[in-house]
């Protein structure tokens, strides 16, 4: 039986869990993560071949849908901060899920606030106290 106010949708809210978190947490995720967009925002709009891919086609509607997403999940982190402050971020306002490849991993084209994904890390690593947050706030592209 359900309790008065339950939402299923909080059941999978890691922000809801940050503050049992022990150990230092380093997230590396984009606002405009793909797989999200694709699978639970809906947008079958994504394009180009490889990544980052683009959201140009998609349509006034589903932009809006794909801007509440990537302002929501600002939120999760926003409040992950607040509960949790060994944790850092890095999450560029590209169209993309996965940024650890080898080739973006270290590409200057792929930055926040001027440093790459290997910065960041290693800048956490250094002092994962210091809440390191580099997260692109502004929207796409």
């Amino acid at each position: 039986m359900k309790e008065p106010g339950f939402d299923i949708v909080d059941c999978f809210n890691v922000a809801n869990y940050a503050q049992f978190l022990k150990a230092p947490l380093f997230m590396i995720q984009s606002p405009y993560d793909e797989f999200s967009l694709k699978n639970i925002v809906g947008a079958s709009c994504i394009t180009n071949k490889d990544e980052p891919y683009s959201i140009e086609t998609c349509n006034k509607t589903t932009l809006s849908a794909i801007d509440d997403y990537r302002l929501k999940s600002i939120d999760y982190l926003n409040s992950m901060r607040r509960s949790v402050k060994t944790i850092g971020v890095w999450g560029p306002a590209c169209v993309q899920h996965c940024y650890a490849h080898e080739w973006s991993y270290n590409d200057s084209n792929y930055q926040v606030n001027g440093h790459t994904l290997m910065e960041a890390i290693n800048m956490f690593i250094e002092n994962p106290t210091k809440g390191l947050w580099l997260l692109d706030e502004k929207p796409w592209p």
